[in-house]
């Protein structure tokens, strides 16, 4: 009833879903809001260096977070069953 967690896929799984997170970033910092993002950092002032040095905190951040959601969902189904039919 209880099942064990395949952490291989679990690890799997995370990985594959902080590519699409990090592929997201992407899309949305560098197509859909590259305007907003300009304009906030010239009202900044800031240094566009510092915010690249921030640049693999991120990536490291979505890959831990897909790890996160797909363990949260390998261990949760089990228990809790598939939900509503």
């Amino acid at each position: 009833m209880w099942g064990t967690i395949n952490f291989d896929k679990v690890i799997t799984g995370g990985l594959v879903a902080g590519v699409g997170m990090n592929a997201l970033d992407v899309v949305m910092k560098n197509v859909l809001m590259k305007s907003q993002c300009d304009a906030v950092n010239v009202a900044r002032n800031s240094d566009s260096a510092v915010a690249e040095s921030a640049i693999p905190a991120y990536i490291a951040i979505d890959f831990l977070s897909g790890i996160l959601a797909v363990f949260m969902c390998a261990a949760t189904r089990p228990r809790f069953g598939a939900g509503p039919p």
